[in-house]
């Protein structure tokens, strides 16, 4: 049997439903090590609204809240927080690869 084909993507509204059963049933099995947190994250509207903050800071450029996938099949989340403007490196985007480069060998 082949190993599944798996990838990440940015989230999306649609993905509230597979990801609250998940949570619905993994619950129990993460209780160790999560947090407690309200009965709502494990329902379809508590991820839809879940949802819908991550795509916002997605938006406002301060995170990327990912799914990852399994033959097309979610699987597991993945969201990169804390992300900080830097002028810099802005800044380089727009004069290309070079000043990339540049700016990286320094470091």
């Amino acid at each position: 049997m082949p190993a599944p084909r798996t990838r990440i993507r940015l989230i999306e509204p649609a993905d509230a439903a597979p990801i609250a059963a998940h949570r619905a049933r993994d619950a129990e099995a993460f209780r160790r090590w999560e947090p407690a947190q309200p009965a709502a994250l494990r329902t379809e509207a508590g991820q839809a609204e879940r949802i819908d903050r991550l795509l916002a800071g997605h938006r406002a450029g301060t995170c990327w809240p990912g799914v990852v996938l399994a033959d097309g099949e979610v699987v597991g989340q993945v969201t990169v927080s804390g992300i900080l403007p830097q002028p810099h490196l802005r800044r380089a985007r727009l004069l290309g690869p070079i000043a990339v480069h540049r700016a990286s060998a320094r470091w």
